[in-house]
């Protein structure tokens, strides 16, 4: 059971060492690429920013709604008054 620890070890280290490869990505591959990260990128953004937004947009819209029935019933309490006097 001693070398399982020293095995695991030494597998970490072979994978997380760089090596030298040679190899070539063409213009096709490298548009494509940065084309899918580009995406990728944006969509996050947009994610972040309509999590953001959204419930403020929310919030905002009960606000207005509750201020125009508040002015619905004061123009409603307005005119009953000026019919009274009437």
């Amino acid at each position: 059971m001693q070398a399982r620890p020293y095995f695991l070890f030494s597998l970490l280290i072979v994978a997380l060492t760089p090596s030298l490869s040679f190899a070539y990505v063409g213009p096709g591959a490298g548009l494509t690429m940065l084309g899918s990260l580009w995406g990728l990128i944006l969509a996050v953004v947009f994610i972040i920013f309509g999590l953001l937004i959204l419930p403020i947009k929310i919030m905002r819209n009960k606000m207005k709604k509750k201020q125009e029935a508040e002015e619905q019933a004061d123009d409603g309490k307005q005119q009953k008054e000026q019919s009274e006097d009437k």
